[in-house]
């Protein structure tokens, strides 16, 4: 076989060399296989885990919760229409939760429609209040430019969050006005609790951060339109505009593809530890699994990132072992059901990390995931699988001075990296380039203080000294010319 990369097998190895039999047995994963028809012999599952939740057994598709006469949803679940002179509102019957980016889209046929997201127990006191009306919701208008989060309390008077209503509230956002035909995405990273939005693939930039779900809660997209507006919704996996790095709601596969997805999860999995640690019981792939798995996804030297994008697509619960709900969400988004069509997979990842921001998130992510092996009350890496980490990740190809950053970690006397000392790293690689003149200590402090060798450290007091002295000297310079 190829040879797996010695940084991640050493990873690896260290993890299932802490395990003893009298470990206590990890929790047992949420399954959720639900047939759509019984008497269908291409049968329809929906995987639910802890990071996307279904309702039912049939794929993602829209729902009229709260029983609205004036909201037509299709036949197909992707489309309705809102009838009458007051919003009408549905939400998806999936919803995401903890992890992840997450992405769905919205063509129109009409400017007057709100899209966003919402709680899966938002319900406004009125029918006809639109996204964005309370906490719970945050939407986006494309014809007023607005957008809105719990704005029903900004009006006045007691009448409604109608659409005229409507206009005395919300924030500026976008710049481009909707149109007939506009396609709307919908981008939700739970990672740094952000949302944004695009119009026909371009970005209109962040909308809203700080969200916050409720505990044992979920978002749901959700959708509010304007009398005589039809909106169409897709769930993925197949979009127009798909952001790098983002996934889309619809984990519904066939029962054939469900078998395929078994039938390698058992292959790994026997090849993990014996079955007295739990590992077949608990549907856990432990360590071992998990090599012999990157291996046959084509690791073949010990720079290759398969290891760190696998846990970035599923992020995982635990360090080094892949649970079986986690295993098959992952694969459905993906649809990746052979091992031919998962390196294909893996392949594509590695192409949308060339993608600054999708590359950010990857980034920060591996920190997160590392510190699973320490424990829930760890806050920093140890040097030494920081620098192995960096170098994964190819660091060194991307900076010239990643030489000297290296040596500044083997030889100053900090115990490890914290999270805001490994966030900073593209930062600094940013600011200063391969021109050591560039670092400004300021700039990173208290975060990390880079030493490079050869180059003076200024204060910015000193440097604004000097910045005034150089005016000084140019204005007599100014003087002598003219006299």
């Amino acid at each position: 076989k190829k040879k797996t990369c010695v940084v991640q097998k050493s990873l690896m190895k260290r993890r299932a060399s802490t395990r003893t039999a009298s470990s206590a047995p990890a929790k047992k994963a949420k399954v959720i296989h639900i047939l759509d028809d019984e008497n269908d012999s291409n049968q329809i599952f929906t995987f639910s885990s802890r990071l996307i939740q279904a309702d039912g057994a049939k794929p993602a598709k829209l729902v009229n919760w709260l029983q609205d006469e004036q909201v037509n949803v299709g036949a197909d679940g992707l489309s309705f229409t809102s009838h009458g002179y007051q919003f009408g509102s549905t939400k998806a019957s999936v919803g995401v939760c903890d992890k992840g980016l997450w992405y769905y889209e919205v063509t129109l046929n009409n400017t007057s429609a709100r899209v966003g997201w919402a709680s899966n127990t938002f319900k406004p006191a009125n029918k006809s209040d639109s996204v964005g009306c309370d906490s719970e919701s945050w939407g986006i208008n494309g014809s007023q430019q607005k957008k809105y989060f719990n704005d029903s309390a900004k009006l006045k008077g007691d009448h409604s969050w109608s659409y005229s209503g409507s206009r005395e509230v919300g924030e500026t956002y976008g710049t481009r006005y909707w149109s007939a035909g506009t396609v709307v995405g919908c981008l939700l990273d739970l990672d740094t609790k952000e949302m944004s939005f695009t119009y026909n693939g371009e970005s209109m930039g962040m909308a809203f951060n700080n969200i916050v779900i409720a505990a044992g809660g979920n978002l749901r997209p959700c959708i509010s339109l304007y009398r005589g507006t039809t909106a169409n919704v897709n769930f993925g996996p197949n979009f127009k505009y798909k952001p790098p790095g983002y996934h889309g709601l619809n984990t519904s596969i066939t029962s054939a593809e469900n078998d395929s997805l078994s039938a390698l999860f058992k292959k790994y999995q026997t090849e993990s530890e014996s079955n007295a640690s739990g590992s077949l019981s608990l549907n856990i792939m432990r360590s071992k699994g998990v090599m012999s798995l990157l291996t046959d996804l084509g690791v073949t030297n010990e720079n290759d990132p398969h290891f760190f994008l696998l846990a970035w697509k599923m992020r995982p619960r635990s360090f080094c072992e892949i649970y079986e709900d986690e295993w098959n969400v992952m694969w459905a988004l993906e649809r990746a059901f052979t091992l031919p069509e998962m390196k294909k997979a893996v392949n594509r990842w590695i192409e949308e990390i060339k993608d600054s921001s999708c590359y950010s998130d990857f980034y920060n992510y591996t920190f997160d995931y590392l510190l699973l092996e320490k424990g829930s009350n760890a806050t920093a890496l140890t040097k030494e699988d920081s620098v192995n980490v960096w170098n994964v990740l190819n660091i060194g190809k991307k900076w010239a001075l990643y030489p000297k950053w290296i040596k500044y970690w083997n030889t100053n006397s900090l115990k490890g990296v914290t999270r805001d000392t490994w966030k900073m790293l593209p930062r600094l690689i940013e600011k200063m380039g391969d021109d050591p003149t560039q670092y400004n200590e300021d700039d990173f402090w208290p975060v990390c203080c880079f030493q490079i060798e050869g180059t003076k450290k200024e204060t910015k007091k000193q440097r604004n000294n000097k910045e005034t002295t150089k005016q000084q000297q140019g204005k007599q310079r100014s003087k002598e010319r003219q006299y």
